[in-house]
């Protein structure tokens, strides 16, 4: 990797996904640092370059004056090695194609772009991490500056095609700022007129239903799709379905408008409870399966649910405004304060994470997955494999009983049908903290092999600092009765 970049110099890295690589650099004579973007070493391809140039095509347009603070700001690019890419037929517009280079021997360089680095965060960490969903009053305030930005993209004939929490980071005053634009399309031709899309990429949870299975798709209605799913994000800290896929049991409800029992089956989950009526009719519009039954921006902005906040007065939203900035700032303590986690989560995520020790001739695999639970939540698993006989259903009672005799906390045991899984819930609350901090986890026997069994530990509430830490002292538990068989 090379060391300097133009006028900018590495600091450390920062990060990378997919094919890009995330780099924070400093700029000579500024005590200042920047996030660039470039492709990983193993990731120079044409394609790849291409994919990397479109963005920074879509922030040159997004960077013409009137700017917005909603997005990112265009410092640099690299001018030697970007190439522009020439005018495509509309029906192509999908498909990046550029001039040059025309063989993978003509690749001298990687292309960058120089943007702000956004310490505070994405807005997965927010509501995630976490474990944290928003009043429908302070969402507003939220989701609002986040229609503005996406509003801004359309207004010069952008769509952003892979809208998700992720994509959504905040800056030093804690305002939302839309990135990624690696998946953005112009959906305007030179004539103004409509261009219609043909490949679907996105992020699974938030593609919009007609981006899986049509010919072609309007861009503009696939966002509003995508900011429908992060609308009940904020609010409830949850996705309302997996996918948008008929199959899917939730979203099969709201394709055949079977509401009533769409509200339910979430209600079912503890998703849902207490939400107004106002945002049920506008989350449930805008994720419409048919595209024309979804709002335009404008109605979004217009609708019932935003009513609310338009209408205060000056004061009044100021109030608000600091309301919420306030709340931002006391998560952001939190976050920083299990930074250890959240790099963890994202390493399991990334990579996975496994720890070995031994003890008395039984393994203890400590591997962490990164896995889903039904309402989309990151989610961790362990499991520990045990080796030698066990009697199940003994050893799976005589685990509750330690457990319930060696946590300091008061513990909830909750039997499931089989004798070999049970879910265990711990009141982690504390004097002064304003959020319900129970957690709890499921725990289940499995026989792994001949005479080789899995305990495997998955958390099913709570945030992750929790969850891993009542996980390591079961472990110990654990480790102690088979000692003593």
């Amino acid at each position: 990797m090379e060391n300097k970049y133009g006028e900018y110099t590495i600091k450390s890295a920062a990060g990378s996904g997919g094919c890009g690589q995330v780099i924070v650099v400093e700029k000579e004579g500024i005590k200042e640092a920047f996030i660039l973007k470039t492709l990983k070493e193993k990731e120079i391809t044409l394609s790849n370059i291409r994919n990397l140039q479109n963005e920074i095509d879509m922030l040159i347009e997004l960077n013409k004056e009137p700017k917005s603070k909603y997005i990112p700001p265009l410092h640099a690019y690299d001018k030697k090695n970007y190439q522009k890419k020439e005018e495509k037929k509309v029906e192509d517009n999908n498909i990046i194609e550029e001039e040059t280079p025309k063989e993978e021997k003509e690749i001298k360089a990687r292309p960058y772009y120089v943007t702000d680095l956004y310490s505070k965060g994405s807005l997965l960490y927010y509501i995630t991490i976490l474990n944290y969903s928003y009043s429908e009053k302070h969402a507003k305030v939220i989701f609002k500056k986040i229609i503005e930005g996406i509003k801004f993209c359309h207004d010069r004939g952008i769509c952003h095609l892979d809208i998700k929490p992720e994509n959504i980071v905040f800056n030093t005053d804690f305002e939302p700022v839309i990135i990624d634009y690696g998946f953005a399309a112009k959906f305007v031709d030179k004539d103004k007129k409509t261009i219609y899309f043909t490949k679907g990429k996105g992020t699974k949870q938030y593609i919009s239903p007609e981006m899986r299975v049509r010919d072609k798709f309007d861009g503009v209605k696939c966002d509003i799709f995508s900011l429908g799913q992060v609308l009940f994000n904020l609010v409830t800290g949850s996705n309302g379905f997996g996918t948008s896929s008929p199959s899917d049991k939730y979203y099969k409800l709201i394709k055949n408008k079977n509401y009533e029992g769409y509200w339910t089956l979430l209600l079912s989950k503890e998703v849902g409870e207490g939400l107004s009526g106002e945002f049920k009719k506008l989350y449930l519009q805008m994720v419409a399966f048919e595209p024309d039954e979804r709002p335009t921006l404008e109605q979004i902005l217009e609708s019932d649910w935003l009513k609310e906040i338009k209408n205060l007065s000056d004061k009044e939203k100021a109030d608000l405004e600091n309301e919420v900035k306030g709340e931002f700032i006391n998560l952001y303590k939190k976050i920083k304060g299990i930074n250890d986690y959240i790099k963890l989560a994202d390493e399991l995520i990334d990579n996975g994470y496994t720890t070995r020790s031994l003890g008395n001739n039984h393994i203890f695999n400590n591997n962490l997955r990164a896995k889903k639970i039904p309402n989309d939540r990151i989610n961790i698993n362990h499991y520990i494999i045990i080796e030698g006989y066990l009697d199940e259903a003994d050893f799976m009672n005589n685990l509750i009983e330690a457990i319930k005799g060696q946590f300091d906390d008061e513990v909830l045991v909750k039997p499931s049908e089989t004798s070999l899984k049970f879910e265990v819930s711990f009141d982690n609350e504390e004097e002064n903290d304003e959020q319900d901090t129970e957690s709890a986890m499921i725990i289940e026997l499995f026989k792994y092999e001949d005479d080789r069994y899995l305990v495997e530990f998955m958390r099913s509430k709570g945030g992750i600092p929790d969850y891993y830490k009542n996980f390591l002292k079961i472990k110990e538990i654990t480790q102690n009765m088979l000692k003593n068989e």
